[in-house]
Parts: structure tokens; sequence; C-alpha cells
């Protein structure tokens, strides 16, 4: 099966945002992927096609930010 990647972004998008959502709101420890996945609009199974557990995504989220805060900074200092 050939993926398809704006697709594939626009789902990990709407996964990213519905765990985020939720993270605003309650501890990560509470968060299942069944919340994250019913606020997302897709079924339990998308979730683990690319992510392993609510850690694995708030490390994507993460390494998101932190990316964008370096290309900043290499435009504004270098």
């Amino acid at each position: 099966m050939k993926k398809q990647p704006i697709k594939t972004a626009q789902t990990k998008l709407k996964l990213k945002s519905a765990f985020w959502n939720l993270y605003k709101t309650k501890p990560i420890s509470r968060i299942t992927i069944k919340e994250i996945t019913d606020c997302a609009g897709y079924f339990r199974g998308t979730f683990y096609i690319y992510y392993e557990s609510v850690y694995d995504i708030l490390g994507e989220i993460e390494g998101d930010v932190l990316k964008s805060w370096e290309e900043l900074a290499s435009e504004i200092w270098f």
C-alpha cells in the first residue's frame, strides 16, 4: 500500500491537535488513546499506525517545537 504524504500529515496533525487539547486540561497519565481518537475523529487503530503511546505523540510534539525553535534561532542569530 502506497502512503499519501499529505493525508498522513493531515491525520497526524489532527491526532496531535486532539492530544494537545486534552493535555491542556488533564495530566498525560489520564489521557487515553480512545479519547484522542474520538476527539480527532479516527479509530484507535489509526493512532497505532503512527504512534505507540500518548508519550510517543508528546515526544513528537516536543520534537516539532524544538525543530521550529532551532530554525527560528538560526535565522535570528546566524
